[in-house]
């Protein structure tokens, strides 16, 4: 299987996917979907979709070029390929909550001795932030035995960008963590005369929350029939035969009965012919979005501050 993603700032992320789907001899012997994950496996779809189409229209029925002569008698194996496009929608219904702000650091400024107005300066301040999203899918696929990996990046409020990843065949939470290092440059605080000043450095802190759509499609979706024919007619025996029979995966799935495709599920087919599958994640996390510079007024208590500003960096 080949894979290749290529991460667009329209927030789009696409994978490009050429998909083998094999099977085993037993009609039925596949797991339709993983219940608890809603995880539906698309090998089995395409399995049983092969299984229905044998029973329904090649078993015990004559070889066209041999009539009368040879018969279906077993579907051996079968398989079916596919150029899978997987795509993720921008993140949608994203809302923000305020956590406490991490404490960075602080100065205290006396000017209570003197009657004139001061300018101190601050310390430069640096704080690592471990930003984190976190995505669990609600509703996936699985193909062709492999795990799909899809990246996403985020635009997060305060310009912070972050990628999250999620495999569409699993609901285990996959989290993702990027540490960065916001410094915040030395300030120069005027304090007047006879007044104590504390400057308090703070990091402000958000969680995230919201939901991402993604979908499939399948494309020049086939199914190749492996069966055993044998000889029926009068006379000696006659060698079996092993006829490979190449079908449009739609056209067999039309030939299903209503009972037969209602057994099919989290797979459609398009008027074009192609697959479509269509998922559904949640994405929550937690950012540093800025570092806040407070300037106090404790001239009177330190126990009970006086706000005098707040100044983002």
């Amino acid at each position: 299987m080949k894979i290749l993603w290529k991460p667009q700032k329209t927030f789009i992320s696409n994978l490009a996917i050429v998909l083998g789907i094999s099977s085993t001899l037993f009609f039925g012997s596949n797991v339709m979907a993983d219940q608890t994950a809603n995880i539906t496996d698309v090998d089995a779809q395409m399995d049983k979709i092969s299984d229905f189409y044998f029973k329904n229209e090649l078993e015990w029925k004559d070889l066209p070029e041999y009539p009368g002569a040879y018969h279906y008698i077993r579907l051996d194996s079968k398989k079916t390929n596919m150029d899978l496009d997987l795509k993720a929608n921008n993140i949608k219904n994203l809302t923000y909550s305020d956590l406490n702000p991490e404490y960075v650091g602080e100065n205290e400024f006396d000017n209570t001795n003197s009657n004139i107005d001061q300018t101190f300066t601050t310390a430069a301040y640096s704080h690592q932030v471990t930003n984190s999203a976190s995505t669990n899918v609600t509703k996936g696929f699985k193909v062709g035995g492999k795990t799909t990996l899809l990246k996403l990046p985020i635009l997060l409020t305060s310009g912070v960008e972050i990628n999250a990843e999620f495999n569409s065949a699993t609901s285990t939470t996959n989290t993702v963590t990027d540490t960065k290092t916001l410094t915040a440059s030395p300030q120069n605080i005027k304090v007047p005369a006879g007044r104590k000043f504390l400057v308090k450095v703070d990091m402000a802190k958000k969680t995230f929350n919201g939901e991402v759509d993604f979908s499939a499609t399948g494309y020049n979706v086939k199914s190749t029939l492996n069966t055993l024919a044998t000889y029926y007619a009068a006379g000696f025996p006659r060698p079996n035969k092993y006829p490979s029979l190449t079908f449009v995966t739609a056209d067999m799935w039309k030939k299903l009965s209503t009972s037969q495709q209602n057994q099919i599920n989290g797979v459609n087919f398009d008027s074009s012919k192609d697959l479509v599958l269509n998922g559904k994640a949640n994405v929550h996390g937690i950012f540093g979005s800025t570092l806040r510079v407070s300037v106090y007024d404790i001239t009177d208590s330190k126990l009970s501050p006086k706000l005098v500003q707040h100044k983002n960096i």
